[in-house]
């Protein structure tokens, strides 16, 4: 069961990091935006980065023990890296709003539309304001963007993988994004995945274009909430193959999937807060287990039986504790310093164990509570 509307296949991107293949060090010769932009606010406080490159070298790095003495709200931060630069870059400039001149989308559109042929001109305004509507939702959470998104859009599989695979921040093998392309799209009125930086949406070709609100709306909100967990988490390095280590970074593939969700779920139905989500689960007779919920970590068969139901009710369970959706922001910025589930305690005030415990049990804790 999905609430409301059309039902829109979930990726997120754990299940996308071992996809790559090998070339992730070509990456490392490439400038990469949120390197340019911390080098940039580095030599605004007169502090020596060498060539503002967009590269990892001995002085960006030195660099950055500066900008830790110059802002030490940044002491936490994990050590820069390529991955994480756009991090350091947003949280910069939300400390010195004069820093944001050097954001990478100070120059450039917050959203670079790269919108097929094969659409109408009808079709990709909607699309664009679509794409508006989720922009004004989390700007209304005061959440702001560092680095650009861009959007590629497509009925047509061939024309998806090859602008996926042209425009990746990692280089990316073609029968790659080949790969990726079919297994998300293949026979689906409409889905989408995110990528660093990339929004892609497979338009298919029964989907309703004569109702495409809602279903746009809710995609494209649900796919730039995990842009925006990688703006302030760090852009996880595709050389992190290793489920363990990707979930320990960005979450378990619940969580991950559950967030974005629950954003999804209160821009489009603002009306229906997360009790009423939540008492529709409940009132089945289906018995959610913790047990379960906890072993949705990767993709797996069981995951793939169980995860639509559970990372929805999940979501919406966390967001009704105490701040609300809020926790989400504060963990997805806890995520930039430390494990998961230490973010994950220190955000929503229990600690993983206790919270499948409460999952278990249908604990329906209002926001309102301590």
């Amino acid at each position: 069961m999905f609430l409301c509307g059309v039902r829109i296949p979930i990726l997120g991107f754990l299940a996308l990091a071992s996809s790559f293949g090998l070339t992730i060090n070509l990456a490392e010769a490439t400038p990469d935006p949120g390197l340019v932009c911390v080098q940039n606010q580095a030599q605004y406080l007169s502090i020596k980065t060498g060539l503002v490159d967009g590269l990892m070298g001995p002085k960006t790095r030195d660099a950055s023990r500066a900008l830790v003495k110059e802002y030490p709200e940044l002491k936490d931060l994990r050590a820069l890296t390529r991955d994480n630069a756009i991090v350091w870059c947003r949280e910069i400039g939300l400390i010195d709003d004069e820093q944001t001149r050097y954001w990478p989308n100070k120059t450039t559109p917050k959203f670079e539309f790269l919108l097929s042929n094969f659409l109408s001109d009808d079709q990709q305004i909607e699309i664009q304001n679509a794409v508006t509507f989720a922009y004004r939702y989390f700007d209304r959470h005061n959440i702001h963007l560092a680095g650009t998104i861009k959007v590629i859009a497509s009925s047509n599989e061939t024309e998806l993988a090859e602008q996926l695979a042209a425009n990746s921040r990692y280089p990316m093998r073609l029968s790659t994004a080949r790969r990726i392309i079919r297994d998300q799209c293949r026979g689906q009125d409409l889905s989408g995945l995110n990528t660093p930086s990339i929004i892609v949406l497979c338009i298919g070709a029964d989907f309703n274009w004569k109702q495409p609100y809602l279903g746009l709306r809710r995609l494209i909100t649900h796919e730039i909430s995990h842009e925006i967990q990688r703006q302030m988490a760090g852009y996880t390095s595709l050389a992190i193959v290793n489920n363990k280590n990707l979930v320990a970074r960005m979450g378990p593939r619940w969580l991950v999937e559950g967030s974005a969700i629950a954003f999804e779920l209160d821009a489009l139905f603002p009306y229906l807060d997360a009790t009423q989500h939540i008492a529709i689960f409940r009132g089945e007779k289906t018995r959610y287990s913790g047990k379960t919920l906890s072993k949705l970590t990767f993709n797996s068969a069981i995951s793939e039986l169980y995860f639509g139901n559970y990372a929805t009710l999940a979501g919406q369970m966390l967001a009704n504790r105490k701040e609300g959706l809020r926790n989400y922001f504060t963990y997805w910025k806890l995520l930039a310093r430390m494990d998961w589930q230490e973010a994950f305690l220190k955000a929503f005030g229990l600690t993983p164990k206790a919270f499948f415990k409460e999952f278990s049990q249908g604990s329906v804790r209002s926001n309102s509570d301590s």
